[in-house]
């Protein structure tokens, strides 16, 4: 099965729908939904995952995914700053990362079926609000936009 999803600005903020060749059926949403508006959303490469940035503490929100959305995984232990503006996780899925409105403007975390301890802060940061954020095809490097 192939799915397709979508963050936007009203409730539930983000919507979740079959694919084949076009729209199909539009999953129920999430039990606990993102927070507020959705600004981006990803699923991992495996596609067990689902993850969505919104405006809202804690920011990232994220899901198992199986045809459908899981009970929400536990907030990081420590958020993005503000605003996440994007999502991304790596291509191994051993990680994910935030860009995000105040500094650092980016925020990593190792992923195992959730969040785990904070990655440190990139030495030079993005010089303003980050608005995308990719990992290189390796997974050894990581991009902001800013």
């Amino acid at each position: 099965m192939v799915d397709i999803a979508v963050a936007h600005g009203t409730t539930p903020f983000v919507s979740a729908y079959s694919w084949s060749s076009g729209f199909g059926t539009k999953y129920t949403d999430p039990g606990t939904l993102p927070a507020s508006t959705g600004r981006a959303v990803a699923f991992s490469p495996s596609g067990n995952d689902i993850a969505v940035a919104h405006d809202l503490t804690p920011f990232v929100s994220a899901y198992p995914w199986s045809s459908g959305f899981g009970t929400k995984y536990t907030n990081p232990g420590t958020l993005p700053a503000s605003t996440g503006w994007a999502v991304a996780f790596s291509p191994s899925g051993n990680d994910i990362a935030v860009a995000h409105t105040n500094s650092p403007f980016v925020t990593a975390y190792p992923w195992s079926s959730g969040f785990g301890t904070k990655y440190t802060n990139p030495g030079t940061l993005p010089a303003s609000t980050g608005r995308a954020v990719a990992f290189s095809p390796s997974g050894n490097d990581i991009a902001v936009a800013h």
